[in-house]
């Protein structure tokens, strides 16, 4: 009987292990970097904790035009992917404010002289 419940406790810890090692962007990449590439990271960080679609995908795509290291873009594809997708989800949800995102993302993005812009 404790064989199979410390059994389940075990896997639940490793699964638990398992998804904060590997949740989201390599947060300490920008330990050593400037002090203004290392705030706009910090910016993206809070804007993307507070589901401010816009705001972390602007910071982030602004530090992928600054010269950082291939650790700090890999930690910045990987914090806009991570984005997207809970972005995606949340407007197949319905969630209104995923929406407005969008619409603006894609507003910001056929701007003249915008990076990536058509």
């Amino acid at each position: 009987m404790k064989k199979p419940l410390l059994t389940l406790v075990c896997l639940a810890a490793a699964a638990g292990l398992f998804a904060a090692c590997g949740g989201g962007p390599d947060k300490s990449a920008f330990k050593s970097a400037s002090p203004e590439i290392k705030q706009v990271w910090n910016t993206a960080l809070a804007a993307d904790g507070a589901n401010d679609y816009v705001a972390a995908n602007t910071n982030y795509v602004s530090l992928l035009s600054q010269p950082i290291s291939a650790d700090q873009v890999a930690a910045v594809q990987s914090a806009l992917r991570a984005l997207n997708e809970r972005m995606q989800a949340a407007l197949a949800k319905g969630d209104p404010s995923a929406q407005k995102a969008v619409d603006q993302l894609k507003s910001l993005h056929s701007t003249p002289g915008r990076p990536g812009a058509r």
